[in-house]
């Protein structure tokens, strides 16, 4: 049977860490942090006792406003949301036991107590088609998540979805796969759609800057406060790139963007923070 460590454990455990003196940010990796919701806020409530910014996964649909309130006050800045789909058809094939309107309802307390927020989606599951990723689209722009990243479905060989592989008509893995309303490849078509088409929320890479990148620049002293419009502006030159466009706005940008990298490097090399942000 799965063990919890208890509030005392976890207390022993900030403990050390605290007692290093230079640990600022910490990242919790457990993929169910937020259940159970009791022993979840319990934790907050331990937190707060620490002077921590920290950051996790979670299940926005297992919340609510006072665990949101809670978060904020215990030092949270930022969550991982593995939302998959935006589409209630989809939820329901994945088996995600979430509803999109506590979804969306766990986003906007999270949102209202300043904590950002990152959302992970998948396009290509079985049971997709072109209007289920419509309802995905609409729910990111609805959601206003701070960051999102769409990923083509990956076809694992021991995915239990493969049990109803004749139902989906589902042939193939890994990204050569196709059902009986999508492939691997009209999958990836859309993912790119996506990151053309979607501007209310900053894509994050899946590789080199993810999620976790955030807490690792903070504790070099660069904010996500400037983060931010940076990715949105690398974003854009990316976009012209993926259109082919090569006018003097895409030129200005990636000036603006080489200015600000050189500045945080050499600011933070020379107070002796970096030891290597260029590579970060």
């Amino acid at each position: 049977p799965l063990t919890l460590a208890d509030e005392s454990s976890v207390r022993r455990e900030l403990d050390r860490i605290a007692a290093l003196g230079y640990v600022e940010n910490l990242v919790f990796i457990d993929d169910t942090f937020n259940v159970p919701l009791a022993r979840f806020k319990a934790l907050c409530r331990v937190l707060a006792e620490y002077p921590f910014r920290w950051y996790s996964y979670f299940r926005c649909s297992n919340s609510d406003a006072e665990t949101a309130a809670l978060m904020a006050a215990s030092g949270c800045a930022g969550v991982f949301l593995g939302l998959e789909s935006g589409s209630s058809t989809v939820l329901g094939v994945m088996n995600k036991a979430a509803e999109i309107e506590a979804y969306h309802a766990g986003i906007a307390d999270l949102r209202r107590s300043g904590i950002r927020t990152f959302g992970s989606f998948i396009f290509g599951f079985p049971g997709e088609t072109e209007q289920t990723i419509r309802e995905t689209l609409e729910f990111i722009d609805r959601a206003e998540l701070d960051w999102f990243r769409v990923q083509p479905w990956y076809c694992e060989p021991q995915t239990p979805i493969l049990a109803k592989a004749a139902e989906f008509e589902l042939t193939g893995t890994a990204y050569r796969w196709r059902h009986r309303t999508m492939d691997a490849s009209q999958a990836m078509d859309h993912v790119e759609s996506a990151f053309l088409g979607v501007t209310s929320s900053a894509w994050l890479p899946q590789w080199a800057f993810d999620f976790w990148m955030f807490p690792y620049l903070e504790g070099r002293g660069i904010q996500t406060s400037q983060l931010h419009p940076w990715l949105r502006d690398a974003n854009r030159v990316h976009r012209a790139d993926l259109r082919g466009e090569n006018g003097p706005q895409r030129a200005e940008l990636i000036d603006a963007l080489v200015a600000d990298t050189e500045s945080w490097c050499w600011r933070h090399a020379a107070d002796g923070r970096s030891r290597d942000v260029r590579g970060g």
